[in-house]
């Protein structure tokens, strides 16, 4: 391919590129005059030019580089057409001319597109996906599998040359992954105490607050009397007083109840991370398979459990959720 070529195209793309959109469809000259009916056509050309100006359109063919050439040549001076469009060179009152004018103009803004967007369009995709990490990302995909397969054929002949020792690495590797997902699970756990425990913090104060405001309130209505009212002010400032301080002692109590459930959030998600923490080492410290089956139920009932906390009234410890079965199920078996 020449060089020429790919250099006039990217002239042509860049010289494009630094035409003004909004001035192509109205622009104060014109007055009440405005080309809205070229908005989609010029975002669709613009659109293609965008996607040319980033691609590697150097990877074309030489008869394709010169078709989009031609067809952005093509679309460039309809646009130099567009942006040159001037009222003034019709006579004035002669409002037939200049609609036959701006259809002249529009007619080849919407064929030049058209014909960029033939030339290019079917080319963008195959740009893309050289332009990326795909081909790349392809050939390291079908090295992993070539790898998997050898790794799957080598550890078949280890199986049958010494079958315990694979039970030893496959113990070995389950309790590495027991330990790295209660390490994850621990820490989500714990992060998730602290968001609650802040948030019990933030409600605390704005409770405090709700309740020096409801305080101050009942004070101030308390210290500034009125005296001689009839009765009907008497009724009517009454009322107000006490939808402004029920208004306020709602909001207190509402406010302290969301403290509270906060703070129990975060005991609980606490309790989680410390019960798989104690798990973790009792399953360290003990070899008897049995044990390790019972720790590990007993953690279950920790961490899916619902434990007092003493901050929401009515919270039970359902301690033999159906979880407990599922364990029981997963746990390795003792033959």
């Amino acid at each position: 391919m020449a060089k020429s070529d790919i250099t006039l195209l990217k002239k042509l793309i860049a010289d494009i590129k630094t035409l003004d959109r909004k001035m192509l469809i109205s622009r104060p000259a014109w007055g009440e005059i405005d080309f809205e009916t070229l908005r989609e056509t010029l975002d669709r050309g613009f659109g293609v030019i965008d996607q040319l100006a980033l691609l590697p359109i150097e990877i074309l063919s030489t008869s394709t580089t010169k078709a989009i050439t031609e067809a952005a040549t093509v679309l460039k001076s309809a646009l130099d057409g567009l942006n040159t469009f001037s009222i003034k060179s019709s006579a004035q009152g002669e409002n037939l001319g200049i609609d036959k004018k701006m259809q002249a103009v529009s007619q080849k803004i919407v064929n030049a597109e058209d014909a960029l967007f033939s030339a290019s369009a079917p080319w963008i995709p195959y740009l893309a996906v050289q332009s990326g990490d795909i081909q790349r990302n392809i050939t390291n995909l079908n090295q992993a599998v070539k790898d998997a397969e050898n790794s799957a054929i080598a550890a078949k002949e280890g199986l049958n040359r010494s079958n315990a020792e694979m039970q030893q690495i496959i113990s070995a590797a389950r309790e590495a992954s027991a330990a790295a997902g209660a390490a994850v699970f621990t820490h989500e756990f714990s992060t998730t105490s602290g968001k609650y425990d802040k948030a019990a913090t933030t409600w605390l104060k704005v409770t405090t607050f709700c309740a020096g405001m409801t305080l101050i309130t009942a004070a101030l209505m308390w210290w500034f009397t009125e005296n001689n009212l009839d009765q009907g002010a008497i009724l009517q400032k009454l009322s107000t007083k006490l939808v402004m301080l029920g208004l306020l002692l709602t909001a207190t109590l509402w406010c302290g109840r969301n403290y509270k459930a906060s703070k129990h959030l975060a005991a609980i998600y606490q309790h989680k991370a410390v019960s798989i923490t104690t798990m973790q080492a009792f399953i360290a410290a003990c070899s008897a398979v049995t044990t390790k089956d019972t720790v590990t139920l007993e953690a279950a009932r920790a961490v899916y459990g619902n434990p007092q906390t003493g901050y929401v009234d009515g919270a039970v410890n359902d301690g033999d959720v159906k979880i407990v079965e599922i364990v029981k199920s997963i746990l390795p078996s003792k033959e």
